[in-house]
């Protein structure tokens, strides 16, 4: 009889026990406090994102290995992101460089290290390429800026400059300051019937 008044009162403390111990899990969880803005909330792995237009076309895409992304201007740091942003009735821009940090999703893109901009030739322009060691695309308006040393590369032509603007969308390039070309006529001939993209030297 003392044996089974002793598991009658056993048993209701065990249940009381595990549900407090329950209780307590999910009281410290559902009140943790939120990591602050400036820490990591988020990882992910070949990330592959497409941006689209309003008319449901391509308007860039992205990938990298890494992304981190933050709470913070909803920001995202990318390792080698290779990028590709697309205008109509010209060829891709194919964007690259060692690091990257998109910001308000992905409007803007930093890019710092070994950053390659190259356009293939179109129907009427010959190819492009940008070489730089940072620039910030801006994927809807096809605007790329950099203000440190940019070599700016077309059949014939070198161009070094420090900072430079280019509009991707009409081919347009405006060196901003020290500009100094080179030309090579042998390989300026390889480019002839082809429209050059318009390059002009601002100083600020």
């Amino acid at each position: 009889m003392k044996k089974k008044r002793l598991q009658f009162f056993i048993f209701p403390l065990i249940i009381l026990g595990v549900f407090w111990l329950i209780l307590q899990v999910s009281f410290t969880s559902t009140n943790k406090p939120p990591l602050p803005p400036q820490y990591p909330d988020s990882y992910m792995g070949n990330v592959v994102a497409v941006q689209m237009d309003v008319t449901g076309h391509p308007e860039s895409r992205y990938f990298s290995p890494t992304m981190v992304h933050f709470k913070k201007d909803n920001a995202s740091d990318l390792t080698k992101p290779d990028m590709y942003v697309y205008s109509v009735d010209q060829p891709a821009w194919h964007i690259t460089a060692d690091q990257g940090r998109a910001e308000q999703g992905l409007q803007l893109v930093h890019l710092w290290g070994h950053v390659h901009a190259h356009q293939p030739a179109g129907k009427t322009s010959p190819p492009m390429t940008i070489l730089t060691t940072q620039a910030t695309v801006y994927p809807h308006t096809k605007i790329i800026i950099s203000h440190a040393p940019v070599t700016l590369i077309q059949p014939g032509t070198k161009v070094h400059s420090i900072g430079a603007r280019a509009n991707m969308r009409k081919g347009e390039v405006d060196l901003f300051s020290n500009a100094n070309a080179t030309y090579n006529q042998k390989l300026a001939n390889q480019g002839q019937g082809k429209k050059q993209h318009e390059s002009k030297s601002t100083t600020r």
